[in-house]
């Protein structure tokens, strides 16, 4: 059975086939935040998701920067504590993804949504989508995007990276927008952030200057789908989006810079 342990100063985390446990303390000269955070896989909408078309470019030079979402779904245990206040994260539903490569793209906008039913408060669709650019023989390529929307047992892939003709990418920060075609339909995405509920986070990059992620968990997203055969499907969340914007600046809006 899979399992692996991770240890990073006071922090540790488990990690499963079947989902994993984070916890741990920070501490400084204003404020303290503790958490002990379990998730398990939901079956169906949570198993793996690759957004790229085929597991083979996993291990190629191009793109230069991987994802891969482990727990697209993930159903949530614990609580969290932030300078004396508590919350109980029983019930809550969450991801955990993973990127990885030799470099951070140049740019790029990612959004991740998880759509809950408003009365079992189960979830029963996500969305994972991303534009950005790659760098290929020294050149930073158009934006490339990539989307996959599960709802139930059915999967509407848009992953025809190379055919840019089929794609409409618009990052405008704080809002990203898509319009996608592809074998399985049509999709259009927009996510907007509200500035003042983001942070910015440093990334250093192996190959290139830090660049710096724009990041968001409370953005409103919409998604609408018409599938070649079958009925339209529209998900919307006022306030439940994953949102980052890779840039080579810090944005003055966006404060705390980390």
């Amino acid at each position: 059975m899979f399992e692996q342990e991770l240890s990073i100063g006071p922090l540790r985390m488990t990690l499963r086939a079947s989902g994993g446990r984070t916890r741990g303390a920070l501490r400084d000269e204003t404020s303290s935040v503790g958490w002990d955070l379990a998730f398990r896989k939901v079956p169906g909408l949570g198993e793996p998701l690759s957004m790229l078309p085929s597991a083979r470019l996993l291990d190629t030079s191009v793109p230069n920067n991987k994802l891969v979402s482990p727990f697209p779904v993930a159903a949530c245990s614990g609580s969290l504590e932030w300078d004396g206040e508590h919350w109980d994260l029983d019930g809550w539903h969450g991801m955990q993804g993973h990127n990885w490569g030799s470099e951070h793209s140049p740019e790029y906008a990612w959004g991740q949504a998880i759509f809950t039913d408003t009365g079992t408060g189960e979830p029963f669709a996500v969305m994972e989508g991303a534009s950005g650019r790659t760098r290929i023989g020294g050149r930073v390529s158009p934006l490339i995007s990539m989307l996959v929307v599960r709802r139930g047992d059915d999967a509407y892939r848009f992953d025809r990276i190379v055919d840019l003709w089929r794609q409409r990418p618009r990052l405008d920060f704080p809002e990203w927008s898509l319009h996608m075609r592809g074998r399985d339909g049509t999709a259009t995405v927009r996510m907007i952030a509200d500035p003042a509920q983001m942070v910015c986070l440093a990334y250093r990059n192996p190959a290139r200057a830090t660049s710096y992620c724009l990041n968001s968990k409370t953005a409103a997203v919409s998604v609408h789908v018409a599938p070649v055969n079958g009925n339209a499907l529209e998900l919307r969340s006022a306030h439940g989006g994953a949102l980052e914007f890779l840039v080579p600046q810090p944005v003055p809006a966006v404060q705390p810079v980390v």
